[in-house]
């Protein structure tokens, strides 16, 4: 471990399950040209099943992967064993701010850059941050991408652990105002002055993609395609959809067909398809488990985007990337959604509300033309102010100062 000024190597601890927005702005970050002189580390649990989407998609090869076992996350699908996880889950932590602490003193690096999708239950990053100020190394920086989770038990001995951890962060840094309004409220990892505490905006890539006609997608082409790219989660408002598609007018609602494009749990599967049956939407819904191109690429292939998450969304990578290929888009109005999108370039509804969903589909039936004004006024403002070079030119003045 070094502790000079200039910065050549920095370690990234990230701890991950499933491929995500995550992922998406980790990828965007290293293939920045302003990090193409940097060496990186990147620190991850070893069953974080995005790894081999970083590899696939990072164009340069100044990475590499160092993995540790995690003691903070379980997979385990027995209730027994995930009692017994939550039960002695502050024993866990503890052992893996030791893991930690002998993990990076092994290393040899300028800098540790801390990244959390979620954040309020015991995680790896903040035992990495404990580790580190352990071993006085200054140069420590926390993102936090999404809002505040509860936990469901130590919530003292995890505020307790994160005032330690907060005393090592230089940074703390933001994607959004909503994560960081939701942080502060509930979290002790934001006791530092204002002014190490920052919003570094999340930003896409703007290299070009090869476009061409996924046939999966443009099997029927006289329908209009209608997407949501996303996990199949219970918050994730695929139930929403389905009651907002069932109550349609019949001559409207035949001419869509809906695909939900995205993993899930088998057992959430079977619940979507069986409502799917009972409201009669056999021809109208279609599930594609994965799409092996372009996330851009499937998105340029759709007629609407739609994103129906009904608590808290920090940015919606996906949002950015359709109306950066010209593709309209339509989403609820939670977290820090409307710090980027509004009626301009984009169409907003409450979460859970089917009916205002219905009505907003029927606009889009008789005024696409206007929708997709609106995507290009949104592809502009990608463009300009939510690209990755601007993010990382951001991210590298602050890791310098």
């Amino acid at each position: 471990m070094k502790s000079n000024q200039k910065i050549k190597t920095i370690v990234i601890l990230i701890e991950n399950i499933l491929y995500g927005g995550t992922t998406t702005h980790l990828i965007n970050f290293l293939n920045s040209n302003h990090f193409k002189k940097k060496q990186f580390i990147i620190l991850t649990n070893r069953n974080n099943q995005a790894i081999h989407q970083i590899k696939k998609d990072v164009k340069s090869k100044n990475f590499k992967f160092f993995f540790y076992n995690s003691f903070n996350i379980t997979l385990s699908k027995f209730l027994f064993f995930r009692i017994i996880f939550i039960i002695f889950k502050p024993i866990l932590f503890l052992i893996s701010i030791f893991q930690m602490y002998f993990i990076l003193k092994k290393l040899n690096y300028d800098l540790l850059f801390a990244i959390c999708g979620g954040y309020g239950d015991f995680r790896s990053e903040t035992a990495g941050l404990i580790a580190s100020r352990l071993l006085k190394f200054k140069n420590n920086f926390l993102l936090i991408h999404h809002n505040y989770s509860k936990p469901i038990l130590w919530r003292s001995i995890v505020l307790l652990f994160d005032k330690i951890a907060s005393r090592g962060v230089k940074y703390l840094i933001f994607t959004n105002n909503a994560t960081k309004k939701s942080i502060i409220n509930h979290s002790k990892i934001a006791d530092i002055s204002k002014s190490k505490i920052k919003i570094i905006r999340n930003g896409l890539s703007l290299s070009k993609v090869k476009y061409k006609k996924i046939q999966i997608l443009n099997s029927n082409k006289k329908k209009i395609k209608i997407g949501m790219l996303s996990r199949l989660e219970k918050y994730k408002g695929h139930e929403d959809m389905i009651d907002g598609i069932s109550i349609l007018p019949l001559n409207i609602k035949k001419n869509f067909l809906v695909f939900f494009i995205g993993k899930g749990e088998k057992k959430f599967i079977d619940l979507l398809k069986k409502k799917i049956v009972q409201k009669g939407l056999n021809k109208q819904v279609v599930f594609l488990d994965y799409i092996n191109a372009d996330s851009r690429e499937i998105l340029k292939n759709l007629n609407l985007l739609v994103s129906l998450t009904r608590d808290f969304e920090s940015f919606g990578y996906s949002l950015a990337e359709s109306m950066l290929v010209g593709t309209p888009v339509l989403t609820t109005n939670v977290g820090g959604i409307s710090e980027y999108l509004n009626k301009n370039n984009s169409y907003l509804i409450k979460p859970k509300d089917p009916k205002q969903l219905s009505k907003s589909l029927v606009n889009f039936y008789f005024n696409r033309h206007l929708w997709r004004k609106r995507a290009k006024v949104g592809k502009s403002l990608i463009k300009k102010k939510f690209n990755s070079n601007i993010m990382s030119k951001n991210f590298l003045y602050l890791f310098k100062k």
